[in-house]
């Protein structure tokens, strides 16, 4: 019998983050979404973005 291999995604989005990636989990409805990294704080002057935000 052969292997079924699991497939993995990591999305990378700039914009519109949460929206674009239930977007493509809409799209394959067996996924789901697995985990959320926000920006800190922390190193603020490398990502300029809000602290909280995707």
């Amino acid at each position: 019998m052969a292997s079924v291999q699991k497939i993995s995604t990591c999305l990378w989005l700039d914009n519109e983050t949460l929206e674009s990636a239930q977007f493509y989990i809409s799209i394959f409805n067996i996924t789901s979404i697995g985990k959320i990294s926000r920006y800190r704080k922390e190193r603020l002057e490398f990502h300029q973005k809000p602290e909280g935000g995707l």
